[in-house]
């Protein structure tokens, strides 16, 4: 077995516009869906998660210029990079699984291993919507 090739059961691409531009090894922090909320006549009224929400990438496998670009880019100037991006999951025979679309996207936070860390990098994806089609 060459290396490289260890079975992946989460492998995640990460698009920026049309494009794959980075793999990571794991996503937290999705969140889909209405949070119930109580009116003052005790309804339960359907309410959309609160913006913006929030992804964080790790353990990355690849990463091309144009992400590593755009992450930095978004770190200089908060709020004029925002893009669509699209995570999808692929499954251990390597057909994705499921595709969350995040509108209006940027680079929240970022964090990089040092020299002696072994820390994996981190990129924190701040999002003002999310839709998740199941493949």
């Amino acid at each position: 077995m060459a290396i490289g090739d260890t079975l992946r059961t989460n492998v995640f691409a990460v698009d920026l516009h049309t494009f794959q531009v980075a793999t990571y090894q794991k996503v937290e922090g999705l969140k889909f869906g209405e949070v119930p909320s109580v009116s003052a006549t005790d309804e339960s009224l359907p309410r959309k998660l609160p913006n913006p929400q929030e992804v964080t990438l790790s353990r990355p496998v690849d990463a091309s210029r144009t992400w590593v670009d755009w992450v930095h880019k978004c770190a200089a100037e908060t709020g004029s990079s925002l893009e669509s991006v699209t995570i999808t999951q692929y499954g251990s025979n390597k057909l994705p699984v499921a595709r969350c679309n995040l509108t209006r996207a940027w680079a929240s936070e970022y964090s990089g291993p040092t020299d002696a860390d072994t820390v994996p990098e981190t990129v924190t994806i701040a999002f003002e919507d999310i839709s998740i089609e199941h493949l």
